[in-house]
């Protein structure tokens, strides 16, 4: 069975982080064929006894309180570190704030993925209907590719293709 850990991080916003939780409770296929385990990092100056109630009477729910607030990525990295990774089959990272459709993890552990893929990216729909993600709308052409892969092969490249493109950049006006 895959297990799935979930990484999120609460700052003084108890409400949307159980509001997340919940709608991780009710995943079509848990218990059956994913387990879900999340991990709360709380980063809050005022700490919620709501939260930690919370989390405490929810067996999937890990809450881990933050000595201070490092910042939201920091907080991230603080909730992947108290985590054995290899232990499972995915590990999902994203804002308190999200609220799962009951499918989502039965979409995910349906996927055939190809390849040495390290992250995935849904497709992240707001309130109001506007989708945020995936930010490419077009596949990437092979010249595109080689652009990026040459661009991020090594930090020096990157620079000096700035450089020239600096260059053109003021030459064109």
């Amino acid at each position: 069975m895959n297990k799935i850990a979930i990484v999120c991080v609460n700052y003084e916003s108890y409400d949307y982080t159980i509001k997340m939780c919940k709608s991780l409770k009710w995943q079509k296929g848990i218990h059956d064929l994913f387990e879900l385990e999340v991990f709360v990092v709380d980063n809050s100056k005022n700490v919620s006894n709501t939260l930690i109630e919370y989390c405490r009477n929810e067996p999937m729910i890990r809450y881990l309180r933050s000595e201070k607030n490092n910042g939201y990525f920091a907080g991230l990295n603080e909730g992947l570190s108290s985590i054995d990774v290899t232990k499972y089959e995915y590990v999902c990272i994203g804002n308190n704030d999200l609220e799962f459709k009951d499918d989502f993890f039965l979409h995910l552990t349906g996927l055939s993925v190809k390849g040495e893929v390290y992250s995935l990216c849904p497709d992240i729909v707001t309130s109001d209907g506007v989708h945020q993600n995936p930010h490419v709308k077009t596949k990437i052409s092979l010249a595109g590719k080689f652009k990026l892969d040459l661009y991020y092969s090594n930090w020096y490249v990157a620079v000096f293709l700035l450089k020239i493109k600096s260059l053109f950049d003021k030459s064109a006006k």
